[in-house]
């Protein structure tokens, strides 16, 4: 009977725990936010690869992902836009993806960087920018480029492994 008193107590002592953890989390607004993946908008591609003459690096830390895009055309300048988006693969069979969205505060510039040859321009996601907690899955941060007068996407994947 002292055994089975002690586990009701326990048991109690977790319930109560979880409880101030959750209220806690609430407060700070730290929860984690889950969003129905069929209200996002479907992204298709414009091509079916990003150019050669691009190359993005990634860097995943706790605090951020970036993407370095750099232009690795030998002469060319290239037009990079400020804007990004990012996408998540739903559904590998279909190729589908959909656009992952960005919190209501996030605004970016409608300009363009200049890229000579040999120069990089700086895409930075943080949990903050987002709409939700990222998923598990394979991602993509895309943007606009320009060549010649020529716009086209490029995209620097990345797979998020179980958090």
């Amino acid at each position: 009977m002292f055994k089975h008193a002690t586990t009701r107590r326990q048991m109690l002592f977790v319930g109560i725990s979880l409880f101030a953890v959750f209220m806690v989390g609430t407060l700070m607004g730290r929860m984690p936010t889950m969003i129905d993946i069929s209200e996002w908008e479907i992204f298709e591609f414009a091509n079916a690869a990003p150019p050669e003459y691009v190359i993005f690096t990634m860097e995943q830390t706790s605090q951020h992902i970036s993407a370095t895009l750099t232009n690795a055309s030998a002469e060319n300048e290239i037009a990079v836009a400020a804007a990004f988006i990012l996408v998540k693969l739903v559904c590998e069979t279909a190729n589908e993806w959909r656009v992952f969205p960005f919190g209501s505060d996030v605004n970016f510039a409608a300009a363009e960087t200049i890229l000579p040859p040999g120069y990089g321009a700086q895409f930075v996601l943080t949990p903050e920018m987002l709409a939700a907690d990222l998923l598990p899955g394979e991602y993509k941060i895309v943007t606009t480029i320009r060549k010649n007068n020529t716009k086209t996407q490029a995209w620097a994947a990345f797979d998020l492994e179980e958090i």
